[in-house]
């Protein structure tokens, strides 16, 4: 059974990721992967839902790789939000 990230997790993360992109970061997706849209929240988002992302999520001291993590149902949704 795989752990699922909440949509308040997916949130956060993108938004820290989208900050870090508009610092400078290196893009983590190819030119075919890259979105129509280039707003770094939404390259974020392509991130995160590609599996690119090193992040960990630590809960009960446990820690959870992100991109072995099952996204929440409603993810687009979220992020629409």
């Amino acid at each position: 059974m795989s752990i699922a990230l909440t949509k308040y997790e997916a949130c956060e993360i993108v938004g820290n990721r989208a900050l870090l992109l508009a610092s400078g970061s290196n893009i983590l997706l190819s030119k075919e992967e890259m979105p129509q849209n280039t707003d770094f929240y939404v390259i974020a988002q392509r991130e995160l839902l590609l599996g690119r992302l090193d992040v960990v999520v630590i809960r009960d001291d446990k820690e959870y790789h992100v991109s072995k993590m099952q996204l929440p149902d409603n993810i687009m949704d979220t992020f629409l939000d």
